[in-house]
């Protein structure tokens, strides 16, 4: 068991910029995925770099300091929303047209989840038929 890694991905930090996500929690958090050895690694997802979101440790340093690299991503566009849609239904026995894929990529506003939904949907709607 001391072999096995563990990823905890959170989405939308942003929500949870209240006291109940403290610093004190956030320290336990960075113990745990302390340095390379450590048996958690953090994903963390905000629209907002961390040190803004959690002002608490002004004049120390944030318990997520160095453990959070930050890397700012932007929304896709048409080519990497075809990309991913063309790579998710390739083994699913599913096509969407390309006027469907059309419609998908600009409903979707460049926004990756957007996109992963309205593209669940009509998967859905296709493979009940």
């Amino acid at each position: 068991l001391r072999e096995r890694r563990i990823v905890l991905a959170v989405d939308e930090v942003d929500k949870m910029a209240w006291e109940g996500f403290s610093r004190s929690l956030r320290s336990e958090l960075r113990g745990l995925a302390g340095d390379g050895a450590a048996p958690l690694k953090l994903l963390l997802a905000a629209r907002q770099p961390l040190d803004v979101l959690f002002p608490d440790s002004e004049g120390d340093t944030s318990p997520l300091a160095n453990i959070c690299l930050q890397v700012d991503v932007g929304p896709w566009d048409e080519a990497t929303a075809r990309a991913f849609l063309t790579a998710r239904l390739e083994a699913t026995g599913v096509v969407f047209t390309e006027v469907e894929i059309a419609r998908l990529v600009a409903a979707s506003g460049g926004y990756p989840q957007r996109l992963v939904q309205a593209a669940y949907a009509l998967f859905a709607q296709k493979a009940a038929l």
